[in-house]
């Protein structure tokens, strides 16, 4: 081999221990690890649902997550179509990602929103609707109210009406919500010739009242249930029940009356 041909194949040699050199550290390449990250624009993730249910106190929990870590969680609520204020209740971490704030939630239908803001100030926030059921006290009121202005119009039915009434049937006794005295066409006004009809507001606390009603067919006596629902919708449904004619339109006969009253 002459001198020529030892140069070229030194030289060849050298060019690739360079380059294999340049591939191993990267000579001429930025390190990736001395640049600067991209900043956070966006607000935090929220899920939050909050589901229907009877009024009253329970834990609103919501999963709050933030690549910059979370600042700030405050549930707000009002009642649907309202243009007042908006109730602002703050919620505190509670556990790794979960916010929890207490609520006292009224018998409405309301919508809601959850609002996060992280340690870099990005806000976003969430929305949705909850129906809150009355409760027996403020169920059995909105029955009251009701019955109270059909006693009054000129001309009703309504003769008289009693809630949370104790109803003895063949020495048997029933509790019902509401109990009215409606009118028999054939004695105007008369409440001795009236007729009853009873029924029920559905709270929480309440059976099914399938003993209480096959009785109640028994001795052929009215009856009908509002199921749960928000406190204003009480009205409407008592409205549906009386224009269907209080469910039956049987009539007692008197000495009957007498045994019930």
């Amino acid at each position: 081999m002459n001198l020529e041909t030892i140069v070229k194949y030194a030289k060849r040699a050298v060019a690739i221990t360079f380059l294999g050199a340049v591939a191993y550290f990267g000579v001429g390449c930025s390190n990736n690890e001395n640049e600067e990250p991209e900043p956070d624009t966006t607000g935090p993730n929220v899920v939050c649902v909050i589901q229907n249910s009877y009024e009253g106190t329970q834990d609103v929990n919501a999963e709050v997550t933030d690549e910059s870590g979370v600042q700030t969680v405050n549930l707000r609520y009002r009642k649907v179509g309202s243009t007042d204020s908006w109730t602002n209740e703050p919620m505190t971490n509670s556990n790794g990602n979960t916010w929890t704030a207490p609520v006292d939630f009224p018998p409405d239908e309301l919508e809601y929103k959850v609002i996060a803001t992280d340690t870099v100030g990005n806000t976003s926030e969430i929305t949705g609707t909850a129906r809150k059921y009355a409760n027996e006290p403020n169920g059995d009121n909105e029955l009251a109210t009701r019955l109270e202005q059909y006693k009054n119009e000129p001309g009703s039915e309504v003769l008289d009406y009693r809630i949370n009434y104790t109803l003895d049937l063949g020495e048997t006794l029933i509790q019902v919500d509401y109990w009215v005295l409606l009118e028999n066409p054939s004695y105007p006004g008369d409440p001795k010739y009236g007729y009853i009809v009873v029924g029920w507001y559905q709270g929480e606390s309440d059976g099914d009242h399938t003993a209480e009603k096959q009785l109640l067919d028994d001795y052929f006596v009215p009856w009908a249930q509002i199921d749960p629902c928000p406190a204003d919708e009480i009205d409407s449904k008592l409205d549906e029940i009386r224009a269907s004619g209080w469910v039956s339109s049987q009539v007692k006969a008197k000495s009957y009356e007498k045994e019930v009253f």
